[in-house]
């Protein structure tokens, strides 16, 4: 049974017996006050928010195992005494009369005291600082004062005193994010419900006009449609034909009436004109510059209609063409508006208004077709079947007219099962590992090559069946790993209230040591490119229309290959102080991506925050947008505690498999201590192509042969080549180069076979595989330069081995 707990009451005569109080174990296990009276217990609850009954529960759930197997515990151990009081209580106002009424009764209380103080034990506080006693005793019972307590002692309420803004601005846009979430979500099951229903009511009324239908013969629609390709092919071969002479004709008249505006602009406008202007350009009284001449539009209709000899509007003339020309089609008036008048000794304006033919054409004839005939039996029994149905041409287009519609339509039929199993392709190759060392992820897969019928099964996309996962490279990373994969990679960096300002300065001195990580050229082609975006600073922001927006993150630098720049922008990052605005940061990275991403280069997002976000549904939807689109996505937290459901989402989104693509950093002052160790480990986890140049060099020594060149070879200049050796390896390669005293080789990896290609390279001395051992970046070619080809690399042997 639970510990009863009593408080005492008034031990006066006629007094009702004092109320008792007992902890008890809830339904779902929590530990609760159970008063016997119905008025304290009403009044406690009263009492209750809800974070003081999370702190009660708490704190009896601090109690220690002995102190819930005692039989009683004294909760509050008061004096009746009237000088004694509770810490920060008022004393208790009797009157006169009252304390000589009740003089035994005080002297009692006070003897009662001096037992409970002999009896009392210090107070011992727990690891959580908790106030907990060590050992419990039985002790008098002692009446209950009501007396409202004074000071710091009791009940809080809400006040105007000053608060911490940044605190109250996040926990309310969490607030609000968690309703727009909320409504996101259900606007989404909506439309999602309403697109299953449309479906559904669509093919409802397809069964339903399936039913209706009549059959058909195929063979009848077979002919008409026959018939029908001989008539059209044979009014084809006609209008091509009269298509071909009028094309003569109108080039022919064409030519002939460019070459009479020719002549008339050039000899009886332009040359009159000239020989005008140089004639007065001689006279004194009327020069070139007094003269101005008519200057005109060019014709426009005046109306805009074509009238007939009737003076009835129209825009066709089945009498055309006939053999007079002049007989068929109208007339239209032709204008022209004068834009400079002449003066007295310029040229006139010409007439200003003209008729000209309109209208001869033949009226166009629009098709008409037939009504539908029934639908025909269909092909197949099952695994999908075809329906015919057709109409035939009652009137064929003319002239223009609108075309005829399909004669014949189709539809799938018997499309039920035949219960056939999928079909699947060998396994692909393994996939590159996700990491350089450490452990990474490699898998391969098999797609279906061809669907299940009917009733027939398919395993699952991630079933032991099509893909296949296992652990890869798990030596143990050196420390110094650099990255060196062709990757345009966006750093998003979080600087919102909830990171604090001094977590803030922590993060952005761990993304400038991140940056250092990340080579920008190695062995002579371009590796990573870096854009910084600056997230966190999330606040409404009031659009004209009268609706609210979220402010857009911050691009500090876009995509480049200047780490100096990069590092000196992100130094020049500042703390934003509002709420998490991630959905905003992945648009911005999407944007850097889009406009300054390599075509080859693989794209990826990695995001540094403290595991917090606003705005889930939103973040979800741009999170899976960019993973439509093939861009990896990395996760790097900085939090403490590893269970919560923000980290959960954060692995959720980050690209597959989520253990290569999320990494938990145990809290801000383990970074702040550590950045090397997890800009080691972020590096090795997040970058499919690093190394580490001890080891590197390391291997080289052992080999006595080095990389200096990927994606090429030199040129003539730069390397005679000797001869083509028939290797499997690169060992085999640098073994046949040492045999033909070649100083360096150069090896194509093809998928069927591979080539080695025997260099003479006289600029390779000690001194330049020195230099080259300790830096990769862009080994120069000695007495020449490079050529690049993208399945070859080339190699130098150490000079010392020769």
């Amino acid at each position: 049974a639970a510990p009863t707990l009593v408080v005492g009451g008034n031990k006066s005569s006629g007094a009702s017996p004092p109320p008792r109080v007992q902890i008890c174990r809830s339904g779902d296990g929590d530990l609760e006050l159970s008063f016997d009276s119905p008025e304290m217990q009403e009044k406690a609850e009263s009492m209750m928010t809800p974070a003081a009954r999370l702190s009660l529960r708490q704190a009896l759930g601090q109690l220690p195992a002995e102190a819930r197997e005692a039989q009683r515990l004294a909760l509050l151990h008061i004096s009746n005494d009237t000088g004694a009081t509770l810490p920060g209580q008022a004393p208790h106002m009797v009157s006169k009369k009252e304390e000589k009424a009740s003089g035994a009764q005080v002297g009692a209380g006070r003897k009662a005291a001096k037992v409970n103080q002999s009896a009392a034990v210090s107070t011992v506080f727990n690891s959580r600082g908790l106030r907990v006693p060590p050992s419990y005793v039985s002790s008098t019972v002692h009446p209950v004062i009501e007396a409202p307590l004074q000071g710091s002692n009791r009940w809080r309420k809400c006040t105007d005193a000053d608060s911490h803004c940044g605190v109250l601005r996040d926990l309310l846009s969490a607030q609000w994010a968690d309703f727009r979430d909320g409504l996101d979500g259900l606007t989404q099951e909506m439309a999602e419900s309403q697109t299953l229903l449309d479906a559904a009511m669509k093919s409802i009324n397809d069964e339903l006009t399936i039913i209706n239908d009549k059959k058909t013969k195929f063979m009848e629609v077979l002919s008409g449609t026959i018939s029908s390709i001989n008539a059209d092919t044979e009014e084809t071969n006609e209008k091509d034909e009269q298509k071909r002479s009028i094309i003569h004709e109108f080039d022919r008249t064409s030519a002939t009436y460019r070459e009479k505006i020719s002549d008339t602009l050039l000899t009886r406008i332009c040359a009159v004109k000239r020989v005008r202007n140089e004639i007065l350009s001689h006279s004194a009284l009327t020069p070139p510059a007094n003269v101005i001449d008519c200057d005109f539009s060019d014709w426009t209709s005046k109306t805009g209609e074509c009238l007939n000899m009737a003076g009835q509007a129209i825009t066709c003339d089945d009498g055309c063409p006939g053999r007079d020309p002049y007989k068929c089609g109208g007339r239209e008036t032709m204008q022209r508006d004068i834009v400079v008048r002449p003066n007295a000794h310029g040229m006139e304006c010409p007439r200003l208004e003209r008729q000209r033919r309109c209208g001869q054409k033949r009226c166009p004839v629009d098709c008409v077709v037939s009504m539908w005939s029934g639908w025909s039996k269909c092909s197949k029994d099952c695994g999908g079947g075809v329906q015919v149905k057709t109409r035939s041409v009652l009137t064929k287009p003319r002239s223009g007219g609108l075309g005829c519609d399909a004669h014949q339509e189709a539809r799938p039929c018997n499309t039920g099962s035949c219960d056939y199993d999928c079909k699947l392709e060998d396994w692909s190759k393994w996939s590159t590992c996700s990491a350089a060392c450490g452990g990474g992820m490699t898998s391969r897969t098999r797609p279906v090559l061809v669907p299940i019928r009917g009733r027939g099964r398919c395993p699952k996309t991630d079933s032991g069946e099509r893909m296949e996962e296992q652990r890869c490279n798990t030596h143990d990373c050196i420390g110094d790993e650099l990255c060196s994969a062709e990757q345009d990679l966006v750093m998003l960096v979080d600087s919102s209230n909830s990171l604090g300002q001094d977590g803030f300065v922590t993060l952005r001195s761990f993304a400038t040591a991140l940056s250092g990580r990340y080579a920008t050229r190695y062995l002579g082609q371009s590796a990573v490119r870096l854009g910084i975006g600056l997230f966190g600073n999330g606040r409404l922001v009031s659009m004209p229309d009268g609706t609210t927006t979220i402010s857009p993150a911050i691009a500090v630098q876009g995509l480049t290959d200047d780490m100096v720049l990069v590092r000196k922008e992100i130094a020049a990052m500042q703390w934003q102080g509002g709420f998490t605005n991630l959905a905003q940061a992945m648009a911005l990275a999407d944007q850097m991506l889009t406009q300054d991403g390599r075509q080859k280069a693989r794209s990826a997002i990695l995001v540094l925050s403290d595991g917090r976000f606003s705005f889930k549904h939103q973040t979800a939807e741009k999170v899976q947008e960019l993973k439509d689109k093939n861009v990896a996505i990395f996760m790097a937290p900085v939090a403490e505690f590893g269970g919560g459901q923000e980290l959960r989402d954060l692995r959720r989104w980050a690209s597959f498999p989520w253990q290569t693509s999320f990494q938990q950093i145990p809290g801000l002052e383990v970074l702040k201590h550590n950045e090397e160790v997890f800009a080691q480990k972020l590096v090795t986890k997040f970058c499919p192509d690093s190394f580490s140049p001890s080891l590197q060099r390391s291997k080289d020594n052992q080999k006595q042969y080095m990389r200096v060149r990927r994606g090429g070879w030199p040129n003539e200049k730069c390397a005679k080549r000797l001869q083509h050796a028939s290797t499997g390896t690169r060992d085999d390669c640098a073994a046949a180069a040492r045999a033909a005293n070649a100083q360096a080789f150069g090896f194509l990896a093809e998928p069927r076979r591979s080539q080695c290609l025997l260099l003479r390279m006289d600029g390779v001395s000690r001194e330049f595989w020195d230099a080259a051992a300790q830096n990769r970046t862009d080994v120069a070619c000695p007495k020449g330069d490079w050529e690049d080809n993208e399945l070859a690399d080339t190699y130098i042997i150490n000079p010392r081995t020769m």
